[in-house]
């Protein structure tokens, strides 16, 4: 019997062609890497997508790409979320992520790690008990600054919750 080993290939599957990849160099040479250039290819479609965005009105968009800036300065966009954004593959899910990306403005860091998750639908799923955890947690931080709190106020609080989740949002 005959055993063939094939190595794994490393690192990130290429989602360019190699004929997508040799434009790339040409129009972007300082971009040499397949890795650098699928980033360049990434960050071009997010941009599109929210300027044709911005473009039809939306107001969100200046905190993460403003396209009149994007002309005369290199910082006027946010690299690495437009990056992670132009991975995502249906255009509304697109929109829709950056759209709250600019609400929480979060850092670079954090931003590509939630477009991942939404990406790949890997979002994080709380439990009764970790959100149980949470509450006590600031309870005792509320008694710490004010620990004067009865049981009655505690309770009474926690019952004004209750009756806020169980109306439901807005």
């Amino acid at each position: 019997m005959e055993t063939v080993s094939e190595k794994k290939k490393r690192g990130r599957p290429r989602s360019l062609s190699s004929e997508h990849l040799v434009a790339l160099r040409r129009i972007f040479p300082e971009n040499q890497t397949a890795r650098s250039l699928q980033d360049v290819h990434f960050r071009i479609r997010a941009c599109g997508l929210i300027e044709k965005a911005s473009k039809a009105g939306a107001t969100w968009t200046g905190w993460l790409f403003d396209p009149e800036e994007a002309a005369t300065a290199r910082k006027s966009y946010r690299r690495t979320i437009l990056t992670a954004l132009g991975r995502i593959k249906d255009d509304d899910d697109l929109l829709a992520t950056a759209k709250k990306i600019c609400e929480l403005k979060p850092t670079a860091r954090e931003a590509r790690k939630m477009i991942t998750r939404a990406r790949l639908g890997k979002s994080k799923h709380g439990s009764a008990v970790q959100l149980a955890c949470r509450l006590i947690d600031t309870i005792n931080d509320y008694l710490q600054t004010c620990p004067d709190t009865t049981e009655q106020q505690i309770l009474g609080a926690l019952d004004n919750v209750k009756h806020v989740v169980e109306e439901g949002p807005g």
